[in-house]
């Protein structure tokens, strides 16, 4: 009996992820969103996550910008991402975090290769954490995780070359 309820338990998890990465992925709506901040609480908690700043050293230089101060408006940036063909959407939620300080979520959907980029900025528009969520456990070296930060390291190049062009 114990082995039939780990079974349908297991089930359940895994009907509710499926329903959830349609949710948030391809099947999304902004129109049809509500509740979107448990939603993608959900989504993290179910997901497995790659840490992009661990992934790419070049890439965490830019991310993590209190080094060079390069002043990059990440909300700007990661909300453009819908424009760039190869980002279906980006959510933006906000909430209040730990010590109240407000922290703001950025779900962006690629897919082609069916994975997120989640982005939290704090109310400096620093990136506090940037992670990939994919639906089964890849590995760090994995091509999926290479292809989704190669993706958008190509967009935050065009990104900032387009910036850098109209603030002449």
């Amino acid at each position: 009996m114990i082995e039939v309820q780990a079974l349908i338990t297991k089930a359940c998890k895994e009907i509710r992820k499926q329903y959830l990465w349609g949710v948030l992925g391809k099947q999304f709506s902004f129109q049809t969103a509500t509740n979107l901040s448990e939603i993608i609480d959900e989504l993290r908690d179910m997901s497995h996550h790659l840490n992009i700043m661990s992934l790419d050293t070049r890439l965490m230089t830019i991310l993590n910008d209190k080094l060079y101060d390069f002043r990059i408006p990440w909300r700007e940036v990661l909300l453009s991402t819908r424009q760039y063909t190869s980002f279906l959407h980006c959510i933006e939620v906000s909430s209040v975090g730990v010590r109240n300080y407000n922290i703001s979520s950025y779900i962006i959907f690629c897919p082609e290769y069916d994975a997120f980029l989640d982005f939290r900025l704090n109310e400096r528009d620093e990136i506090v954490e940037a992670q990939i969520l994919t639906y089964h456990e890849v590995l760090a070296q994995d091509h999926l995780v290479k292809y989704v930060i190669d993706e958008f390291t190509t967009f935050l190049l065009q990104w900032i070359w387009n910036d850098t062009q109209s603030g002449l």
